[in-house]
This record gives C-alpha cells, structure tokens and sequence, in this order.
C-alpha cells in the first residue's frame, strides 16, 4: 500500500493542507518552520502520539492518510483537541485492524533510512546484506569463527615457539652402566680374593713357624725330661709319663695344623701366581659412560621435543589453511552478492561504498546508502512509504539515484527540502498561512 490522499488540518504550523500523491512521489519545499516535516510525516503522525500537535488556537484538528493501490483499502486518521487524541482505522473490506497491527505495516526503516548511521557496524553490514540477498550466509558468524580460528592459529604458534627444540645434538648409543659396574664387581671381587691369597700366605707363614718352633720346644723339653727321669725316675716316673704322653697329643695336633696350613698355603699360593686383572679399561669405559650417556639423554630430551614442534606446527598449517578457506568463502560469497547500488562492499566489518568507510562519506552519500540499504526492509511491510528529511543536503545526481532506487523498488517518496529561492521540477511548496 501507498498514500493515495493526505488531509492534514491545525496540524502544529498546518493550518490546512489536502494532496493526492495517488502513490506517487511528493517532495514538499518551503521555508524553515513552515510544516514541510509535518505534511511528509502524516503517516507517523498517526502511528506515534504527540503531546503537542494541534495548532496553537486552534480548538480541534486530525490527520488523516488515504492508503491504498488503485483505490484505498486504509483511511487512518488522528484527531485531536487541547484535551484528546484519538486514532480511528477504518479498513474497506470491514475487518478490524488495531494500533499495533497497523504499526507493524510500516518498516522501522521508512521514517528515515539515514538513522542507519546510528547502527553499529555490525548492525550496517547485516543490513547490507540483507539488502544484497546473500541468502542464508551469516557473515557474523563466519566473521566470528574466522576470528576464532585466528586466536586458535596464534595460540598454535606461540606454542610452536614455547616448543622450538633447537639444534639437534649428537645422536650417541647409550651404554649399559649397570653392566658395566657388574663387570668392574667381579673384577674387584677377584682381586681382593688374590691379595686376600698374598696376605694369608704371609699368616700361613708365621703360623707354619710357630708350630715349628712350638715343635723344637716339645722334642727339647722331652729330652730334658728324659734328662730329669733319668735323675728322677722313680719321683717323676709317673709326672713324666703324663707329660710326655701330653706332649704327644700336643705333637700329634702340631702335624695336624701344620698339614692344614701345607693345603692352604698350596691352594693360597696357587691363587698367588694368578695375574691381577686390569680394570683401566672397564673404568676409561665407565667415565665415558657419564657423557655418552648425557648426549643420549639430550638427543632423547630434543627428539621429543622435536616431535611434539612438528605436531603442534601441524595443527598451526591446518589452522592456517582453514582461516585462508574460511576467509576465500567470505570473499567468494561478498564478490558474489548483488549489492543494492554500485560501489558497495563491506570490508573489516564495516560498509564502504566507492573505497570510503560509511561514516567517512558526505552527508549526499550517506543518505544515499542509506536509502538504499534500507529498501528490503521496507519492501518487507504493506505500506511501501519513505520519508526523507533534509534533502536539500543531497546533491542533485545522488537525489535522482534515491529517487530511481525507490522508483524501481515500488516505494512511494516523501521528501522535504528547505527551499533555497527556487522550485524544483515536481516539488510542491507549503508557505505560511495568512489571515
């Protein structure tokens, strides 16, 4: 639907104002102050109360809009006094239609599509590309898993970093210390076994002349006896007899020892003659175990650092290739978008249209982009109607682009302009009432 009639009477500076736009467009001139807002704004009159909309002495007025295509389906009108304000919808086919229903046939959009500039960015490129028709892509969301998958790549790489194993060491085989150090054991055991040999052949020895001795003492002290039995036979035969018996046991363990001492100096003297076995070469060994064993252990430490680098640089490569796979997507899909106007296109999150940031551009082009952007969300509403405040701030060139951006579309035109001494061609002139 369009507005086919406005009839607007005491409304703020209107003290009476009837148009037929019958659908088309209406771009209304005039001085400042003099009701051009007002008349372009019938619809909005309507749908949003004013504490303040009748003409100062005056004692009733309304707004009425006349909505329709090829004839009218919807008369809206406000009508007020000092005291009221009441809207009355009247639909033709006779169904009921209330404020809110009647509110939501307008676009947010339609009042003035330059309010988008006071979108966020976020808020402009999703309007954008909803004017582009890019179907169901959500820039947002691949905007937020790029940037997820950016943060991800990083923590990747400062771990690769963290992980750098650096140069490679010697790569050396460790030796089996434990092996060695059994070696060295038995050699050592064999050893102290031999010079435990050589020490108790020297005990043997003084032992074997003990018992010698212990011997010549036994055989000299019989022959004293048998010196003193003879002088002493019959006193000391039996005290001799005993002793010389004793002596005898004494002789007999004396060859007893002194056969255990011949066995074991044979079998120490045996083991005596044996050679004694070097240990430099188990100990050069040992010593070297120390290092060749650390540069083992290093080259162990490195390769697996080396291992868990290569991993993690891996998951870095593929991080990467999905942000490049993610970011080609995006391109494809905005180098594939129809834009409403030529020479839009959205970078780093934000609109730019002819290579310049929106919020960069001149008043002209902002109304401009705007307008356009705003054009799918009007066309989403039954009433196809937009207002345009302040033309005059718009270059001649970039006015008949909005105007032909609308046209195309099927949006009727409200616009106003402060007018500068002149009437453009088609505009209609509200001026001061006079008594």
């Amino acid at each position: 639907m369009k507005i086919l009639m406005f009839d607007i009477e005491n409304n703020k500076a209107i003290k009476s104002f009837v148009y037929k736009p019958d659908g088309g467009a209406m771009v209304v001139a005039g001085s400042t102050g003099e009701g051009k807002t007002t008349a372009a704004s019938a619809l909005w009159g309507i749908l949003n109360k004013s504490q303040d909309c009748l003409t100062h002495g005056e004692n009733t007025g309304h707004i009425t809009v006349s909505l329709g295509e090829d004839g009218p389906e919807l008369i809206a009108t406000r009508a007020f006094t000092a005291k009221t304000n009441t809207v009355s919808l009247v639909r033709m086919d006779g169904k009921p239609t209330s404020m809110a229903d009647f509110k939501k046939m307008v676009s947010t959009l339609s009042e003035n599509p330059h309010k988008i500039m006071d979108m966020k960015p976020t808020e402009q490129v999703a309007t954008l590309l909803a004017a582009a028709d890019v179907g169901d892509c959500d820039i947002g969301k691949m905007d937020a898993d790029i940037t997820l998958a950016e943060d991800n790549r990083l923590e990747l790489h400062r771990k690769m970093e963290a992980n750098e194993p650096g140069e490679e060491p010697p790569k050396v085989d460790a030796v089996d210390v434990e092996a060695l150090l059994v070696e060295r054991g038995e050699d050592d055991e064999h050893n102290r076994n031999i010079q435990a040999a050589k020490s108790d052949l020297e005990n043997i020895k003084i032992r074997a002349e003990q018992q010698t001795n212990n011997k010549a003492d036994e055989e000299a002290e019989i022959v004293q006896i048998d010196a003193d039995l003879a002088m002493e036979v019959e006193r000391l035969q039996l005290q001799a007899g005993d002793k010389k018996t004793n002596c005898a046991v004494l002789i007999a363990k004396a060859d007893d020892h002194l056969k255990v001492l011949r066995e074991e100096y044979n079998a120490a003297n045996t083991l005596a003659k044996n050679e004694l076995h070097d240990t430099s070469d188990v100990d050069a060994k040992m010593a070297a175990a120390h290092k060749d064993n650390a540069q083992a252990a290093a080259h162990v430490a490195w390769q697996a650092q080396h291992d868990k680098h290569h991993a993690i640089k891996t998951e870095w490569v593929a991080a990467d290739d999905k942000i490049a796979k993610a970011r080609l997507t995006k391109k494809n899909m905005l180098d594939g978008a129809k834009w409403p106007i030529e020479g839009l296109s959205i970078e780093d999150g934000v609109v730019y249209y002819n290579d310049n940031r929106l919020d960069n551009l001149g008043t002209s082009e902002q109304m401009l982009v705007c307008s356009a952007l705003a054009i799918k969300n009007i066309l989403a509403h039954p009433i196809k109607v937009v207002r345009l405040d302040g033309i005059e701030s718009m270059s001649k060139a970039d006015f008949k682009s909005l105007q032909k951006l609308f046209g195309d579309a099927g949006i009727q035109v409200l616009a106003t302009r402060v007018s500068r001494g002149g009437v453009e061609e088609g505009e209609i002139v509200i001026t001061e009432a006079t008594e």
